[in-house]
């Protein structure tokens, strides 16, 4: 049978208890493919409302951490540890061009503008795929 971390779209990471209200940048994952292809993040699991939190960095540049996406408004994820929210390959509707992570990379929630409440965290986990070149 063929090694489905090369042919399915599934989740590569999870981080627990990631801080949204306190400005910096959170590891989330370390790559271990040749290449990952980061599809969407989810947010979930929020110990409170994400009002405040509308810029949020994700990606593995130094500067910034945002060549996946930058700039996320997060002020809509409102309800809570039963709701979640999903940040997908698409900007405004249009597909958004994406680059793929060689192993070693690691990958980073950079929140820029945090949430209001204190403390709110949330788990944010990593969906995409791999291939070998």
């Amino acid at each position: 049978m063929a090694d489905l971390r090369y042919y399915a779209l599934a989740r590569i990471a999870a981080k627990i208890s990631v801080d949204l209200h306190t400005a910096g940048a959170t590891k989330l994952y370390t790559t271990v493919a040749p290449y990952t292809h980061v599809t969407h993040i989810v947010i979930r699991k929020m110990t409170d409302s994400l009002v405040g939190c509308n810029d949020v960095n994700f990606g593995a540049n130094a500067a910034d951490y945002n060549d996946w996406r930058d700039a996320v408004d997060l002020v809509a994820l409102t309800g809570g540890a039963e709701y979640y929210g999903v940040i997908g390959a698409t900007v405004d509707g249009n597909p958004a061009q994406y680059k793929r992570y060689p192993v070693g990379t690691d990958f980073y929630a950079n929140v820029v503008s945090g949430a209001t409440a204190d403390p709110c965290t949330a788990t944010i986990e990593i969906y995409g795929f791999f291939t070998t070149t």
